[in-house]
């Protein structure tokens, strides 16, 4: 019966050191899965940056990590069991061989779990492979991208050469444009002044004509004045035959011998002085006037057929002469009286006074007749 005892006692060792065995089996592999676990856990972060192009993978893991848990259970049943035969030891003899099944059994399902493990750490291997592939085509997509931006960004600065090769000439068109545009006006106001011109000149010869005809009457009644009126009427008459409206004259002054001259076409362009040129603003045509007139003229530049106006009709001395379209008003009409050798002073029937030079601006105003050079001019004909 001891000896009976003995061997019980050393089966029972033995069972437990086999228990112990798988237990420490058990341990180990646990270790195993818990690494296992942690490197799963590190592929599974590595791969969410290629989760779309690995959704098929993720799905295999997901059914081996069910799987995995089955096997947790399995390993839990089996730790149950292996207790509930340390609880049943003293049945020992009863149920050794029930052990020794279950013991069995453990070893089977031990030895799949390994080939799980063995088939999970292929699939790993495999996962990081393709997560090497992946990150090979990340770095040769980086790569190309890097390519297209640097082409991308030549096509820019190409762009923009361009761009400003365009602007260039469009600057250089505009500016033709604008020259184009300055010709055609300078064409239109030529033009104009052409038509304005012509309709002067036919306005001319239409008070040429009325003129002449009145310088028939004046003569006629002339023969009929008085002895009275005979001496106020010869001054003039001399130099009605003196001054001829289809002559052309250059007004030149007695003291700097420098000829009157219309500067500008425009309106209330100051008159000056200057040496003569041959411009046409330096000849200037005589227009007698008849009737209460008579004895006047209107003096016209050629080249604007403007005539010699007095600034604002005034009678103030250094009132400055100016052109202006002739309207037959006062401040308009001018007296040629003779002077000594041949020179004339010039004087405005609306105030008065002369034609006179200041000679230190060239200006030319009118001054109340004091009988100087400066107030005398010469008149010198010109072929029309």
């Amino acid at each position: 019966m001891s000896e009976q005892l003995s061997q019980e006692q050393a089966q029972r060792q033995q069972a437990e050191q086999s228990l112990q065995n798988s237990k420490g089996e058990l341990d180990a592999l646990s270790e195993r899965y818990r690494q296992e676990q942690q490197h799963h856990q590190l592929a599974e972060q590595s791969l969410q940056d290629s989760k779309s192009e690995f959704d098929r993978l993720s799905e295999q893991l997901k059914q081996e990590q069910m799987q995995r848990l089955k096997i947790e259970q399995s390993l839990q049943d089996s730790k149950s069991e292996l207790d509930a035969l340390s609880e049943q030891y003293r049945q020992e003899q009863q149920h050794r061989q029930l052990a020794e099944q279950s013991l069995q059994d453990s070893k089977g399902e031990l030895d799949a779990l390994s080939e799980r493990y063995r088939q999970e750490q292929q699939h790993h291997q495999m996962a990081e492979q393709s997560l090497q592939d992946s990150k090979r085509e990340l770095d040769a997509l980086s790569e190309q991208y890097r390519q297209e931006q640097q082409h991308r960004q030549l096509a820019e600065q190409s762009l923009q050469d361009s761009k400003r090769e365009f602007d260039s000439l469009s600057e250089k068109i505009r500016q033709e444009q604008a020259q184009h545009e300055q010709a055609r006006q300078s064409l239109q106001d030529t033009q104009r002044e052409l038509a304005l011109i012509s309709e002067q000149r036919q306005l001319e010869e239409a008070q040429r004509q009325k003129l002449e005809q009145s310088l028939e009457e004046t003569k006629s009644n002339l023969n009929e004045l008085t002895v009275a009126n005979s001496e106020s009427s010869q001054e003039p008459q001399e130099d009605q035959e003196q001054i001829q409206p289809t002559t052309l004259y250059t007004i030149k002054s007695v003291s700097s011998g420098k000829c009157l001259q219309g500067s500008s076409k425009n309106t209330t362009a100051p008159i000056s002085q200057d040496i003569y040129r041959g411009g046409r603003n330096q000849q200037w045509h005589f227009q007698p006037l008849g009737g209460v007139d008579q004895g006047y003229y209107h003096i016209f530049s050629v080249r604007t057929q403007k005539c010699l106006d007095v600034s604002s009709k005034t009678k103030e001395n250094n009132m400055e002469i100016h052109q202006h379209q002739c309207h037959g008003v006062d401040n308009q009409k001018w007296k040629l009286i003779l002077g000594e050798e041949e020179s004339f002073v010039i004087q405005c029937k609306e105030s008065g006074k002369v034609l006179t030079v200041l000679e230190e601006t060239n200006k030319v105003i009118q001054e109340m007749p004091q009988n100087t050079d400066n107030q005398c001019w010469i008149l010198a004909k010109m072929t029309l």
